[in-house]
């Protein structure tokens, strides 16, 4: 079925606080069954912030349940656009034909940008401000067994074609 999903924080105003900002961010999945072994999983993510927004509550897009072709936290901002796409095997299709049928088997696609509205001021070392979306991509395949899912992601829009390892004990969104 379809999950819509959505949340909004305050800060500062008539609460006090050394920050003052608003954070929203609304997510839309779908979890559809295509016959009886397969399915395909999609998300979609967006966030917006304003103010004076401290590091934690930026957005932070590559690595794991994100972009898996991309290194931890590989993009932040105050504005975020996440796209997921995942298509699963499961095990039950390969019934009495050992090994495959320990293991469940998918191929998914990555996208996803950050950007910041305006020049932010007071960032830490090491972040760039991108003040303009620009989209990145990435792309693999998983393995489950028994319970643990290994992924195998790789970028699609740079030079860096290394392959990204990540291991997951439940679903990645």
């Amino acid at each position: 079925g379809w999950l819509l999903s959505g949340t909004m924080e305050n800060s500062g105003g008539i609460l006090g606080g050394d920050y003052g900002f608003e954070r929203y961010t609304v997510g839309l999945r779908r979890y559809q069954p295509l016959g009886r072994d397969m399915r395909l999983d999609l998300r979609a993510r967006a966030g917006a912030a304003d103010g004076t927004v401290p590091v934690q509550y930026l957005y932070d897009l590559g690595g794991i349940s994100t972009m898996r072709g991309y290194g931890f936290k590989a993009f932040t901002g105050d504005r975020m656009v996440l796209l997921n796409a995942e298509y699963w095997i499961d095990d039950d299709m390969w019934v009495n034909q050992w090994p495959m049928d320990l293991f469940t088997v998918g191929g998914f696609v990555d996208a996803g940008t950050t950007w910041f509205s305006k020049a932010p001021a007071g960032l830490p070392p090491g972040i760039v401000p991108q003040l303009d979306p620009n989209f990145r991509y990435s792309a693999g395949f998983g393995v489950e067994a028994a319970g643990l899912r290994f992924y195998f992601a790789r970028q699609l829009d740079s030079t860096d074609r290394d392959w990204k390892v990540s291991l997951r004990i439940n679903r990645s969104f």
